[in-house]
């Protein structure tokens, strides 16, 4: 599910934990930002449980994390928040 705001998106990826094996990755692809309005990337995440991954976030086409979390962060929702510096016109932000 992904809904549009005038503040921006919200994200709900609902799975079976019976279907999940050590090792699996999802990758996350926003649609097309404006570098011009976007000085930010704010966004909150739960990452709780003894068999937490790791989250990464970074632009589309660079391969260097804008920011990263590993492990179990206890079991409340946190905020997150990136500076954005972007030289391109246009970008993706993916999450994996």
């Amino acid at each position: 599910m992904l809904l549009l705001s005038l503040t921006g998106f919200y994200l709900n990826i609902p799975f079976n934990f019976l279907d999940i094996t050590q090792g699996q990755k999802a990758r996350l692809v926003s649609p097309d930002i404006s570098s011009g309005s976007a000085h930010c990337l704010q966004f909150y995440y739960y990452m709780g449980g003894t068999f937490v991954g790791e989250l990464i976030v970074y632009i589309k086409k660079n391969d260097e994390p804008l920011w990263q979390l590993i492990g179990d962060q206890g079991s409340v929702w946190k905020e997150g928040v990136i500076p954005l510096k972007v030289a391109e016109k246009t970008f993706q932000v993916c999450y994996l």
